[in-house]
């Protein structure tokens, strides 16, 4: 998803044949999943308060959750259990819903600090989230134990992948650096627990946003 541009676009893995798919009725998007089996893409829309899905081509495009998806900074999709969560940042919840969109529970109350990113470690019950100012959280599935696993204290986090083969996650996180005048993004990765943190890239680049 590019939000500069509106539009979502693809590629093959080393970035040749790029293609746009959606080019139209997009106003913030945020965040992409994919849905292979089914063929499907799903997507937040900032602005339009919405998780959207479409097909793989870009064809057959439609609102899945409106208007419970205020402010949805990401989208992560367990298709095994049929479901799809989402960090509602406008009022501070995670939420989760039926790929369908209907459903729709309240999974975890974050507030004051508002959530952004998801990503799910399936195998283990587990999802991932961020919440400000550059936290990392790790709640079960159904949003129990939750757990705050890393604080930076500092900066906005935007997206979060996880690789629960080698035990590491990884998140994009983006401020503004007072001391230069310019947003400061870097990739930050940790362990599963929150240990071992390390700045794996780091830009001058505002604008790191997701990673899938």
């Amino acid at each position: 998803t590019d939000s500069e541009t509106l539009r979502i676009q693809r590629s093959n893995l080393d970035g040749t044949e790029l293609e746009d798919v959606i080019t139209t009725g997009l106003a913030d998007p945020k965040g992409i999943a994919v849905d292979s089996a089914a063929g499907k893409i799903y997507w937040a829309d900032l602005e339009l308060f919405r998780l959207k899905r479409a097909d793989l081509d870009g064809s057959n495009v439609e609102t899945v959750v409106f208007p419970a998806a205020s402010s949805a900074w990401g989208i992560a999709l367990d298709v095994a259990s049929g479901k799809m969560y989402w960090p509602n940042a406008l009022d501070y919840a995670v939420r989760r819903s039926n790929l369908d969109g209907s459903g729709v529970e309240d999974l975890v109350a974050l507030s004051p600090y508002y959530p952004t990113g998801m990503a799910l470690d399936h195998a283990a019950g587990k999802m991932y989230f961020g919440g400000y100012p550059g936290r990392v959280y790790r709640a079960n599935l159904d949003g129990s134990s939750l757990e705050l696993l890393v604080d930076l204290g500092v900066g906005d986090l935007r997206a979060i992948a996880v690789d629960p083969g080698a035990g590491h996650m990884y998140w994009t996180n983006s401020y503004f650096d007072q001391g230069v005048g310019a947003f400061n993004g870097r990739v930050w990765r940790a362990d599963l627990d929150g240990s071992n943190q390390v700045a794996v890239i780091s830009t001058a680049v505002h604008g790191v946003d997701f990673l899938g």
